[in-house]
């Protein structure tokens, strides 16, 4: 669900297996994580409020973007009828401030190709240029990791396998800590990959569980709806970040016997624009000049299940 948002797990995220009495206790609590989140967040780049809500501590932020007027009216509307429920603005890695030289976020939503001023949190504008700032730094293009080394004497792992794309030749690195961060499957798959007379069938993986159960995360699951009024009002630039309802489910009295934990939503809302000449009838000058008028404002579910 990346998309540049950023959220804190909460002290009821780490403690809840030991509650409910499924899968294992966490081996660390948020109190050990808050800091390393701290340091993250003033390093990265996170624009958020400080909200107060015990299901999404609050961090190191910058100004938060600021929600539409139909976004507004919608968050109006849901707490005065869900006191329990709060719709907050989403924390991303875009910066409405400069930071170590970046930034801030030009508003064109076009992080995808890439952000000409470094606006936001990546690898290639704020991570590797801080560690080529150390002069340490080697650059591996058209590398592929296969898998982790273990070391059997030692009992821990201490480096990972690399596939050069073009040569197919193998090459090891070694170093103190490892982190693999190649999303549900890949990191996966470069478990599995790493055998040993440890772990037969993968590191980690005595329980045989890895490779089960897998879920990546659910993004083209969506709905929506167009809210009548606000014609004649419009919005300033194009926002990278949306508006975003916290967990509310199994939280204080709002109890449910359906299922644990919970979930939460994040969407937009937004005028129409020339896309929605896809689907309606038109043609000359007519209804290009039609299409070039922002349309109604379109309330859209975009980017999280």
């Amino acid at each position: 669900m990346w998309a540049r948002q950023c959220y804190r797990l909460s002290a009821m995220d780490f403690e809840a297996n030991a509650k409910e009495g499924v899968g294992i206790e966490w081996p660390i609590s948020y109190e050990d994580m808050a800091p390393w989140y701290s340091y993250v967040e003033r390093f990265a780049g996170i624009n958020g409020n400080k909200d107060g809500l015990p299901q999404l501590p609050d961090g190191e932020f910058q100004p938060a973007m600021e929600m539409n007027c139909v976004e507004k009216e919608m968050k109006s509307r849901l707490e005065q009828r869900f006191p329990n429920r709060k719709m907050i603005m989403g924390r991303s890695a875009n910066h409405t401030l400069p930071l170590h030289g970046r930034g801030p976020c030009l508003y064109r939503n076009l992080c995808h190709r890439g952000c000409p001023v470094s606006g936001y949190f990546s690898s290639n504008s704020a991570t590797i240029p801080a560690a080529q700032a150390t002069q340490k730094l080697t650059l591996k293009p058209d590398s592929v990791v296969h898998s982790i080394i273990f070391d059997e004497k030692k009992q821990k792992a201490t480096g990972v396998r690399v596939i050069d794309a073009n040569t197919k030749e193998m090459s090891e690195y070694y170093a103190k800590i490892i982190f693999v961060n190649a999303a549900t499957l890949n990191s996966t798959l470069i478990l599995l990959n790493s055998t040993s007379s440890r772990f037969p069938n993968g590191l980690g993986n005595d329980s045989d569980a890895l490779g089960r159960y897998l879920m990546a995360h659910n993004y083209r699951v969506r709905f929506g709806g167009l809210m009548e009024g606000y014609e004649d009002k419009y919005y300033s630039g194009r926002r990278p970040n949306s508006p975003y309802i916290p967990r509310f489910r199994n939280i204080g009295d709002d109890r449910t016997d359906k299922f644990l934990r919970g979930y939460a939503f994040g969407f937009s809302a937004s005028r129409q624009g020339w896309e929605r000449g896809n689907g309606i009838d038109g043609f000359g000058a007519e209804f290009k000049e039609e299409i070039s008028k922002p349309g109604p404002l379109d309330g859209r579910y975009a980017r999280y299940g």
